[in-house]
C-alpha cells in the first residue's frame, strides 16, 4: 500500500491534469484497459518461469489486481493510500484457486503446445477485467452515493 497507494494517486493527478473533462468512468477505463495489458503480460511470463508457474502466475495476478483496485478507487476520487483500501483489496480480488487450473493447461500443453501460454494471457486479461468490474460497481456505488448526500444538503 505504501508503494502502490501513491502511484495510483499521482497516475489519477496526472491522467487528471492531462484530460481534465474526463469522467471517473473514463479514467476507470483507461486504468482498466492498462491493468488488463499488464495482466495478460505477466501472465505470459509467469508461464514461461517452469516449474515455479503457478506461484509466479498467482503472484502477479495478485500484485497487477492490487494494482488496478487501487487506481480505479484513485480514478473515483478517493484516497489509494487509506487503510480502507487495503480492506477492498482483499474483498475485490479473487479467490487464487489456480493450482487445478495450471495443472489442467499443463496436461493440455501435452496435446496442444503452448495451451498454457495463451491460457495464462487470455485468463490474466479476463481475471483483470472482472477485477474491474467489481470495483467499479463498488468505487460507483461511492460516488453515485456521496453525490447523493451532497445533492441533498443543498
Amino acid at each position: 500500500m505504501q508503494t502502490l497507494g501513491p502511484r495510483a494517486a499521482a497516475w489519477a493527478a496526472h491522467t487528471r491534469a492531462t484530460y481534465p473533462a474526463a469522467t471517473p468512468q473514463a479514467l476507470a477505463r483507461l486504468a482498466t484497459a492498462r491493468f488488463a495489458r499488464t495482466a495478460a503480460l505477466r501472465g505470459g511470463l509467469s508461464a514461461l518461469s517452469g516449474t515455479y508457474a503457478p506461484v509466479a502466475f498467482m503472484a502477479t495476478a495478485a500484485l497487477t489486481h492490487a494494482e488496478l483496485v487501487l487506481h480505479l478507487a484513485a480514478a473515483y476520487g478517493l484516497d489509494p493510500t487509506h487503510p480502507d483500501r487495503a480492506a477492498e483489496i482483499v474483498v475485490l480480488l479473487p479467490g487464487y484457486r489456480g493450482g487445478a487450473a495450471w495443472a489442467g493447461l499443463r496436461l493440455a500443453d501435452r496435446f496442444l503446445p503452448g495451451a498454457s501460454l495463451l491460457g495464462a494471457v487470455l485468463g490474466g486479461r479476463n481475471v483483470a477485467e472482472a477485477v474491474a468490474t467489481r470495483a467499479e460497481r463498488r468505487y460507483g456505488w461511492y460516488l453515485s452515493h456521496s453525490s447523493q448526500e451532497s445533492g441533498s444538503n443543498s
